[in-house]
Parts: C-alpha cells; sequence; structure tokens
C-alpha cells in the first residue's frame, strides 16, 4: 500500500510540474495554414497515435518516442477561461529513464518540429514521458 501510494504521489508531482510548464508558455504550438502558429489541440494530435515522434536531447543526438495516447483531460468547460482550448496530454512510449524532465525539440516526419516539456511518467500500459497542454 506504501508503495501505491508513492507511485501516486511521483505521478501528482511529475503531472503538476507539467502543468505549470505548460501554463508558463514553455510547450510550442502547432505551425497553422499560411505560416502562423496557433494553439494545438488534442485532434490535431490523435492522427499521430501510434506514429514516431523524434527527440533531440542534446547534440548529435535522437531518441525515438512513439505517441501512444492523446488524453483530454478531465476538467469541464466551466473550468477554463472562455476562448482557452482544452487541456490534454500526450503519452508516449520510449527507452525509460533516458530523457529527463525538461524541454525538448521534438520532430515528427508530418506534424513538423516543436518543443515539448517532456516529464517521465511510470505508466507501463500507456508510456514512458508525458507532455500536457493547458
Amino acid at each position: 500500500m506504501a508503495d501505491e501510494s508513492a507511485i501516486a504521489r511521483r505521478t501528482f508531482l511529475a503531472r503538476a510540474a507539467a502543468l505549470g510548464a505548460a501554463g508558463a508558455g514553455l510547450i510550442a504550438n502547432s505551425p497553422a495554414p499560411g505560416g502562423h502558429r496557433t494553439q494545438s489541440t488534442a485532434a490535431d494530435f490523435a492522427p499521430f497515435v501510434g506514429t514516431t515522434f523524434r527527440v533531440r536531447p542534446g547534440k548529435g543526438k535522437l531518441v525515438d518516442l512513439t505517441l501512444a495516447a492523446v488524453e483530454k483531460s478531465r476538467a469541464t468547460s466551466g473550468d477554463r477561461p472562455k476562448g482557452m482550448r482544452e487541456p490534454f496530454s500526450l503519452l508516449f512510449r520510449g527507452p525509460k529513464a533516458i530523457l529527463q524532465q525538461r524541454t525538448y525539440t521534438v520532430e515528427h516526419a508530418r506534424f513538423g518540429t516543436l518543443q515539448l516539456f517532456l516529464v517521465p511518467v511510470e505508466m507501463p500500459k500507456l508510456g514512458h514521458y508525458e507532455a500536457v497542454f493547458g
């Protein structure tokens, strides 16, 4: 029982840190038609579930992550200001404990390049890293 509460506490802290980073604007937005930047939504990422995103943790290094799931927030529309996107998270599967919690340049062959604040999480059925969009 103590182990379960410790895991739950770690997961909560990791998600809270990611939410703070998202709120601080550390997560990049996707390009819109015409080259302008807009806020990404869960629907933007949904077609890419099961595909590979390449992370650049340092010069010349690449780490491949598979987008395992796109999860919409359980918060209701009354919980956010009008005009704000619905919060969601991306769950990635990849090598365990290689990437630390921080912002990375992430590339996808069709989606393009973006900056994501990734947090390592212990979720064996869904993935090992999470990016939260607030």
